[in-house]
């Protein structure tokens, strides 16, 4: 009886790894094949990150000027802004 236990045990868990394996190599052939026919857009994705992000760099060097003047009114500018978000709130 133990044998046969055994026997039905292995051969059941020898169909669940091949089971699995099978299952992964399907699942890694559609992702390639996936993979392959997205490769443009992927590249189209990165580039645009790539050039907002440098927009965002531009935008964010524009008020920095070395004026300490200038420096100040923004910071007021930006209290200002936060006393009126923090007021509008509650």
């Amino acid at each position: 009886a133990t044998r046969a236990t055994g026997t039905v045990a292995t051969r059941a868990a020898d169909d669940g790894l091949d089971h699995a394996t099978r299952a992964t190599g399907t699942v890694a052939t559609r992702a390639a094949a996936w993979g392959g026919r997205g490769e443009g857009d992927l590249t189209s994705l990165v580039v645009s990150v790539g050039a907002t992000t440098r927009r965002l760099g531009r935008l964010a060097r524009r008020p920095q000027t070395g004026l300490l003047h200038q420096y100040y009114a923004q910071v007021a500018a930006g209290l200002a802004a936060l006393l009126l978000v923090l007021l509008i709130v509650r």
